[in-house]
């Protein structure tokens, strides 16, 4: 095989296991960069199917930057302004002392526990003060902490990293250039915030200023900006050498805080290839390690590895945050949570392989201590955060909690019928009037344009699982069920049929849409509406062995019913749709519209209390 096709059957098969782990593990629901480690390692060392330095040669490092730089721009975006004022002196001391305290304590357990040089003991301190925002952020949607544990985690998983990463090559370069004193690793940090943020800010500018005039055409946008991100990115490292991160995290949360509508676009296409980056690059630098190098590793080095994972940071965390506006329980779990990720993988991969080259024989050891601190972190603080959030009373309850967009007559004795059911439920509305009966009843009520307020943390939707758009107009349906089912999960979000869907007309198949009555009226807006005023009301029935799902139809049989929505008995919702469903089991509950007396509503509510 000549050398061409070599390359592309590496570049396949790197290409094909980070697509392959991605899968598996939303499938499973394990954390991927624990797949990613281990498929690199298994393709590189002990298989020899890939070798990234013959492959992309010198170009190796410089691709892990640019690729590194696109994983925290689109970190920064999804960073809000309004979140850092609720929490901002908490976080303040995360990014300062905490990080200060860490890189010490790092460096102090490297010269006194493993014996390594004091030089890489401080790289090594410096490169783990850093966290995984790529492993932290998926895990706290499926965590459901409350509102200030999950921002302070956020906002430090992303803007430590840049941090981190910067004082990592500092340090780096000190040792290379052998600085005697600190001044110049101080000097440094100034230049690099010289050079970050008149770019960064830069950015912004031009942005407004070009959509104001128009001066983008649609079909170039994504790849300007991407562009522009990236030739930036390169800039700032060509000014001053460990500023390129810092800038891109800056240019990211800069824009993601810029109300134009490029942002949304540019955010969902950032996402998508933050994911493509994060694969590629862990199988990449996994299949450079030297799984030699972890048999020369003593049982001091593997109790320093210990102390990194899981003593130091809750020390760092700890201490830097007394008398903070941090809650004591919040200390403690933001302590035992912080497993590290991409930037610490790849920083390693750059510095630990340059001091190599430069003759620090110590330099071999940074990769396996830091990929060892991934893996433990990764797996045991991953393992670890639901139960400590429960402990520590800071995980929210109520996962199957339903919005509810639109608030007409019907629309809120649903609501009813659901927090009948201890469901947790909210209606949104533009209209206070609409809102009015919803509120006498008791019923959690949103005044004003969800789509807009959602961007400003108002309503906090950690409790709602579920959104129901069932406003009378579809577009306006449709925008809602797009905007927010990356927020919730596409198979969370659901609208009612469009007018065009109950025509034959085309529309989308992705979509979730109400399923139709017993008599083929499709579940249309103005339809709800008519059996509503004909007196329809929301009911319940739960399922037994004896009284399963058949003997419920052939019980309604000849009536008109819309069957809307099952609880599981595992407490789970689903909403019925057009689509392909596990029927009702014994035990689930089903919640159907029908056109018997409302008279009926008050004993049936006594039956469920």
């Amino acid at each position: 095989m000549d050398h061409h096709a070599l390359i592309f059957k590496e570049l396949g098969i790197v290409f094909g296991l980070g697509i392959a782990s991605q899968w598996i593990a939303w499938k499973l629901r394990f954390p991927v960069i624990i797949l990613l480690l281990a498929l690199g390692i298994l393709a590189g060392p002990v298989l020899g199917l890939i070798h990234p330095n013959v492959m992309f040669g010198e170009l190796l490092n410089p691709l892990i930057e640019l690729a590194v730089a696109v994983i925290l721009f689109e970190g920064g975006m999804s960073l809000k302004f309004y979140e850092f004022r609720h929490v901002g002196r908490g976080l303040v001391r995360l990014f300062s002392l905490a990080v200060v305290l860490h890189i010490i304590l790092g460096a102090a357990s490297g010269i006194f526990i493993a014996g390594i040089d004091w030089k890489v003991s401080l790289l090594i301190g410096s490169i783990l003060v850093v966290t995984g925002p790529t492993v932290i952020i998926p895990a706290l949607r499926e965590a459901k902490l409350v509102k200030s544990t999950s921002r302070y985690l956020k906002w430090e998983g992303i803007i430590n990293d840049p941090i981190g990463a910067m004082i990592a090559v500092l340090i780096f370069n000190f040792i290379l250039q052998g600085h005697s004193d600190a001044y110049h690793i101080f000097l440094d940090i100034l230049k690099v915030a010289a050079v970050s943020f008149p770019i960064a800010f830069s950015v912004r500018i031009f942005i407004l200023w070009a959509s104001k005039h128009a001066l983008i055409p649609q079909f170039l946008k994504i790849p300007f900006f991407i562009t522009l991100i990236l030739v930036l990115y390169i800039a700032s490292e060509l000014l001053q050498k460990g500023s390129g991160l810092m800038t891109a995290t800056i240019m990211g949360l800069i824009v993601g805080n810029t109300d134009v509508r490029i942002t949304k676009e540019l955010r969902r296409f950032e996402e998508s290839l933050a994911i493509f980056a994060v694969s590629t690059i862990f199988i990449i630098l996994a299949s450079t390690l030297d799984i030699d190098v972890w048999k020369e590793l003593s049982f001091r080095h593997y109790l320093y590895i210990f102390l990194l994972s899981f003593v130091l940071r809750p020390i760092a965390i700890f201490v830097s945050t007394i008398k903070s506006d941090v809650s004591f329980k919040e200390r403690l779990l933001i302590g035992l949570y912080g497993p590290r990720g991409i930037v610490a993988a790849s920083v390693a991969g750059v510095v630990g392989a340059g001091l190599v080259d430069a003759g620090f024989e110590e330099g071999k050891f940074v990769l396996p201590v830091v990929f060892s601190v991934i893996i433990l972190t990764v797996v045991v603080h991953s393992l670890w955060l639901k139960p400590f959030s429960r402990l520590f009373g800071l995980r929210t309850e109520g996962q199957n909690g339903v919005l509810i967009v639109g608030a007409s007559p019907w629309s809120v004795q649903l609501a009813t019928k659901l927090q009948d059911l201890k469901l947790p439920v909210m209606i949104s509305d533009h209209s206070w009037y609409k809102l009015s009966e919803a509120r006498q009843r008791g019923i959690k009520v949103h005044f004003g344009k969800i789509l807009h307020d959602i961007e400003y943390g108002e309503p906090e939707l950690t409790i709602y699982n579920y959104l129901l758009a069932l406003t009378e107009d579809d577009s306006y349906n449709s925008l809602l069920v797009h905007n927010l089912e990356h927020e919730l999960g596409s198979d969370h979000v659901y609208q009612l049929p469009t007018h065009e869907e109950a025509l034959g007309g085309d529309f989308d198949t992705e979509v979730n849409t109400m399923a139709k009555f017993e008599n083929s009226d499709e579940a249309l807006f103005e339809n709800m509406m008519e059996k509503y005023h004909s007196g329809w009301t929301f009911k319940s029935v739960k399922l037994t062995e004896k009284f399963n799902f058949k003997v419920f139809k052939e019980e309604q049989k000849g009536r008109l019913i819309l069957v809307m929505l099952i609880v599981r008995e595992t407490g789970r919702v689903q909403f019925i749709t057009d689509k392909d469903l596990r029927p009702p089991q014994p035990g689930d509950r089903i919640i159907y519209y029908t056109e018997e007396s409302r008279s009926s509503e008050a004993t049936e509510k006594e039956s469920l209390s």
